[in-house]
């Protein structure tokens, strides 16, 4: 069973000209044409590429039209959305209609999951939640980082408990659909520690998110 998330659009519909990002929002988002952000096109980029992915014998069950639209990657690829547009940056409720739309002109069924941001605390969940609708999504993805003292995204920083709060506010913005913990690593480990802390976390996600 398949998610297909987007890191990023083709360069062409990017601020900055390019798929990779440098750590500036501005440039790391749709471009805006002067009538307004590249929604439309961004639409046809994921029609597009569901369609190239089911002629190669992919079909993904969901969809998630972009990974962590809440960060500003540094050395690879992404897509910045605020959960409303500003004058700065594009929506992500607004990119989620327009999906939606070219999907349903397509009479393409396939799930939409969102919004998908880096993590649970902050907010993030409902805030995102409270600027799209609802009904155009079949369940709401997340992922588990909390940014530590030291600045760095980490799972383990200051706690699995720490999650809870957190958990149940995106459960309660959730509003009933599903949810999916959609990303989630232990790289800064090694793969190697930790894994009462992840059977600890698990816990957490399946009693109170």
């Amino acid at each position: 069973r398949i998610l297909l998330s987007s890191w990023s659009p083709p360069a062409a519909l990017k601020a900055g000209g390019r798929e990779g990002c440098n750590g500036n929002a501005a440039a790391c988002t749709l471009v805006d044409d002067g009538d307004g952000f590249a929604y439309q096109g961004f639409a046809e980029y994921w029609v597009d590429s569901l369609a190239f992915y089911r002629e190669a014998g992919i079909d993904p069950e969901w969809i998630s039209i972009q990974n962590e639209p809440d960060f500003t990657p540094n050395g690879w690829e992404g897509c910045r959305f605020e959960p409303a547009e500003t004058a700065e940056l594009p929506g992500y409720g607004e990119a989620l209609a327009a999906v939606a739309a070219a999907l349903a002109d397509e009479g393409d069924e396939v799930a939409l999951l969102g919004p998908e941001p880096q993590g649970v605390h902050y907010d993030k969940v409902p805030n995102y939640m409270a600027e799209l609708d609802a009904e155009l999504l079949d369940g709401v993805a997340y992922h588990l980082y909390e940014q530590g003292g030291d600045g760095v995204w980490d799972w383990r920083t200051p706690g699995p408990d720490s999650y809870v709060s957190a958990m149940r506010g995106a459960a309660a913005a959730a509003r009933g659909l599903p949810i999916f913990q959609t990303e989630f690593q232990t790289d800064e480990d090694e793969f190697v520690d930790g894994g009462f802390e992840t059977a600890w976390l698990i816990q957490d996600a399946l009693v109170d998110g």
